[in-house]
């Protein structure tokens, strides 16, 4: 089964899924070293960054192990998790989000370097030029916390809101169609972020973590009130 090249924008979702693929198929077995990150850019025609992400969630879902200064190796097949994800309720997600993402928001303030402070900007920005309808404002949405992760340094915490987020998109798309941003909702939700990247811009770890408090429980709310 030939590696091909990512054209989609779906980014590290579509890259994850056929490296699964390749491995489950049998054309990487356990314990097999994957080709480098430079071969598999190339040969998938995705980013770097696109790249790790897909790896970073693969790696959470146990189906390979990123070694320091070894590469990439195949565990074996992923976990099954589908019965798990189908019981899991919006409400148990965001209960999960606060616990970990206030304390991240907690550690960017006190973290995130130059570099991240200007990703989380330019996320910012183009979450401001989208529509509620617009797919690409979740991703930047997405993005945006990831970056916060990042900037704590720590791998577990940015595995750990990576499968979080996967979570979230998971029992998000299952609701109703109903269950959607408004445009009011959506500037809303912006604008949490704005109060985010100013606690974090200003070194502010306890106002992070009270901005971050606020845009989650704001976020359950208003999932709340489409449902009622």
């Amino acid at each position: 089964m030939p590696i091909e090249p990512i054209i989609n924008h779906r980014l590290y979702k579509k890259v994850a899924d056929q490296i699964a693929q390749l491995i489950q198929s049998g054309e990487y077995q356990r314990g097999q070293k994957l080709p480098g990150e430079r071969n598999l850019i190339t040969r998938l025609g995705v980013s770097r960054s696109s790249l790790r992400e897909a790896l970073i969630s693969l790696e959470t879902e146990g189906l390979i192990e990123i070694r320091d200064r070894s590469g990439i190796f195949v565990l074996g097949e992923p976990e099954t998790s589908e019965a798990a994800t189908n019981d899991t309720t919006v409400f148990e997600v965001f209960a999960a989000r606060e616990l970990i993402e206030v304390e991240v928001a907690t550690l960017a303030a006190l973290h995130a370097t130059p570099e991240q402070l200007e990703t989380l900007s330019l996320l910012l920005g183009k979450m401001v030029v989208c529509s509620a309808s617009d797919p690409q404002g979740a991703e930047y949405d997405r993005q945006f916390h990831l970056t916060l992760a990042q900037a704590c340094g720590n791998r577990v915490l940015l595995r750990t809101v990576e499968l979080l987020w996967e979570n979230t998109q998971s029992v998000m798309e299952d609701q109703p169609p109903q269950i959607k941003h408004s445009e009011a909702t959506w500037q809303a939700n912006v604008m949490e972020h704005r109060d985010i990247l100013h606690a974090i811009r200003s070194k502010n770890p306890q106002a992070a973590q009270t901005a971050m408090q606020q845009h989650l429980e704001n976020a359950i709310k208003r999932f709340s009130a489409e449902l009622s």
